[in-house]
């Protein structure tokens, strides 16, 4: 786990994590929000080692950083996740590369 500003390593797929329901990212630790993406997602602390979780405060979402692709579609898939006695609903997708061109058209 690793807080925002911590450079993701290009290997690495990422899953963007947008919570719903009211969830306030500035008032959850960094600990418990990755611990319940872990949980939801049905990862083991094992397989999770070199995951990277950076909430963006601003944007009141979470950016999940994992070399391991089954790992990315695992935090992709989830709908929802728990802190404490509350469920939250989630909408995740993975982002697109950086080798990829991104623009309107």
């Amino acid at each position: 786990m690793a807080s925002l500003g911590v450079l993701q390593p290009r290997s690495h797929i990422r899953v963007i994590v947008r919570p719903k329901g009211g969830l306030d990212l500035k008032k959850v630790s960094l600990i418990r929000l990755a611990q319940a993406l872990e949980t939801a997602a049905k990862l083991s602390p094992e397989k999770t080692l070199e995951t990277i979780v950076c909430p963006n405060i601003t944007q009141n979402i979470v950016v999940v950083s994992t070399p391991a692709s089954l790992n990315a579609g695992a935090y992709a898939a989830l709908r929802l996740i728990r802190l404490g006695s509350t469920e939250y609903h989630v909408s995740a997708y993975t982002a697109a590369s950086d080798d990829t061109c991104k623009r309107v058209i």
